[in-house]
């Protein structure tokens, strides 16, 4: 049977060793993500810059608007697991 361990973070925040007797439930919390106008939805992990968030969603900077609350965020700003943000497609138009 595995032995039950109380998880405390070290100093570094997350840095633990696992042997084959332990067993853990981690249960993280994920940051929300909303695509506008589309109404998507989709979770993922925060404590990252921006611009490594849109990467992994396969979006260039110049091309959306990332926004938490009523803040604009730069590629720079780092998001966390608690927030929700919105990305809003950038669109641009010249008359004829």
């Amino acid at each position: 049977m595995p032995r039950r361990r109380r998880l405390t973070p070290g100093a570094s925040g997350s840095a633990v060793a696992l042997t084959a007797q332990d067993t853990f439930l981690i249960v993280a919390q994920a940051m929300k993500v909303v695509f506008l106008p589309q109404k998507r939805e989709v979770e993922m992990p925060g404590g990252q810059r921006v611009a490594d968030l849109l990467r992994k969603l396969d979006l260039l900077p110049g091309t959306v608007l990332v926004i938490r609350g009523d803040e604009l965020l730069t590629s720079e700003d780092t998001v966390a697991d608690s927030d929700t943000i919105e990305i809003r497609n950038v669109l641009s138009g010249g008359s004829s």
